[in-house]
Formats: structure tokens, sequence, C-alpha cells
């Protein structure tokens, strides 16, 4: 008599736990908006997923079943241009092919999409803020670029963010 498998487990089947997508401008380009990653089948048994598209994500190259030992390249593509945070879980049910139940596989998708950026360099000694407007934000990389001391480096984040009336983010 041969025992039919279970449900597979986290030793059966290898996936990553998340996909970072990063920050996104709303124009970004197909290539930079699609992630690839690869599942893999480590069982002796035969697996079937079935799985439906997170909201702003689409998916393909999920098998509907894939062979003891083998791999399959997924692609995930953020869909959506609209500002905003896109943080999801892409569930796939898998199963062994004569099994007797099934698992939940929950990959995170991270991404977040703003409108068009642009970089610019601050330099402490010219204090220029160049095209820095209102509602813009400045990511700051390190806070010694905004001045070489303490009082500069507040003279210079109270311009930003009281005059110009722009937003500071840290990177």
């Amino acid at each position: 008599v041969v025992d039919k498998p279970t449900r597979p487990t986290s030793s059966d089947i290898s996936y990553p736990s998340y996909v970072e997508f990063g920050t996104l401008e709303k124009n970004a380009s197909n290539s930079d908006r699609t992630k690839t990653f690869t599942i893999t089948n480590r069982s002796k048994y035969e697996m079937n997923f079935s799985y439906s598209n997170p909201s702003g994500y689409s998916v393909s190259g999920v098998p509907s079943s894939l062979s003891a030992g083998s791999s399959a390249t997924v692609t995930v593509q953020l869909s959506s241009t609209s500002t905003g945070t896109y943080n999801r879980s892409l569930e796939i049910k898998v199963s062994f092919k004569d099994g007797q139940g099934s698992s939940t596989m929950s990959i995170d998708l991270y991404a977040e999409v703003v409108e068009k950026g642009y970089s610019i360099t601050l330099d402490p000694t010219s204090k220029d803020l160049g095209k820095l407007k209102e509602g813009d934000v400045l990511i700051i990389k390190s806070i010694d670029r905004l001045g070489r001391n303490y009082q500069e480096i507040l003279e210079q984040w109270r311009k930003i963010v009281k005059e110009i009336k722009a937003n500071i983010n840290e990177n």
C-alpha cells in the first residue's frame, strides 16, 4: 500500500517570502514594473497550483501543475499607474496531485507609485535648492548634506518645510 501524500509543507516547495518593487514613478517603464521569481517543487510528487491576481498587479507563469523536482519562473507586474502604496499578498494555493489537502503560499508584494520626480544634489556651501517646489518630496540620503553644522542643517530644514512647503523623507 502506497501512502498518498497529504498537503505540501514549506520543505516541499521553495519560493520567495516577498517581492520588492521599491518606489516607482507614475510613468515607469514596464521593465521597471516587472519582477520575476522561481517556484521549485522539492518533493517527489506532482503539485497543482491556483491563484488570483492581487489588486494592482498582474501575475503570469504560475503553472497549473509542476512535476517533482521541477521549477517555474513567475512574472509579477505592477499594473496600476495610480499613485499610492501597493502592499499586497499573492496567495497561491498548492496541493499534491493525488493529495488530501492544500496549503497556501503567501508572497508579499511591495510597491509605491509616485508622481514623476527629479533628483537634485544639495551642496551645503551654496544652499541652492534648485527646482524644489511646494508639494515636492525631498528624499535625504544623509542629513549632513543639508549643512556643515547643526545650525545650517536646521536652517535648510526650516527653509524646505516652512518657506518652500516641501516634504522631507529619509532614504
